[in-house]
């Protein structure tokens, strides 16, 4: 009996610890992504995951700069993340980007890319509205994090010009995001 009593609070405190270990590879932080910390470094990204799940890839800026992206796979090969280190070509490198790309990685509020502009504000203070060629940057410093949503997805006059800033009333509450990112300086 005493037997089959340890076995079955081992079995459950496994179960629970196993279950919880699985959300927190999807909650996102301002210091940590998943499975990823923030202060680590290339070399400790690729100890961390196996070959299979890691791609490195050179991209270019705006400016025609090269960067380094390591874009993150799940067993099934579904992307989930891209982590860009500091420098270029150093191992030795810390993480500073990160790019989430699927809808699970979510804040401990519950907010992630199937989140609404509505979600966004009603929980976390936006600290700066800024527009790009295609979007509108949402910073919200609590996080170190930006959002973005498509100029698609706002409302006529949404950019006052003799202010030069964006009027956040032509921000629908529905308007989605196409990206979210964690920066870690």
């Amino acid at each position: 009996m005493k037997k089959t009593i340890i076995l079955l609070i081992s079995t459950l405190m496994f179960s629970c610890s196993h279950g919880q270990k699985s959300i927190d590879n999807f909650l996102v932080t301002n210091k940590g992504v998943g499975i990823f910390d923030k202060g680590m470094t290339v070399n400790d990204v690729l100890k961390l995951v196996g070959n299979d799940q890691i791609k490195k890839v050179v991209d270019l800026d705006d400016y025609e700069n090269a960067y380094d992206d390591y874009q993150y796979f799940d067993s099934n090969k579904n992307h989930l993340l891209t982590l860009t280190p500091e420098y270029q070509d150093d191992k030795k490198s810390k993480i500073n980007r990160i790019l989430i790309k699927d809808k699970r990685y979510k804040t401990n509020k519950k907010i992630g890319l199937s989140s609404t502009y509505a979600d966004l504000k009603g929980n976390y203070q936006i600290t700066d509205y800024s527009p790009d060629l295609e979007h509108i940057v949402l910073t919200v410093d609590e996080l170190n994090a930006w959002f973005s949503i498509s100029k698609s997805q706002l409302l006529e006059n949404w950019w006052v010009d003799n202010s030069k800033t964006i009027d956040i009333s032509k921000i629908p509450d529905n308007a989605t995001f196409d990206s979210f990112v964690i920066w870690w300086n």
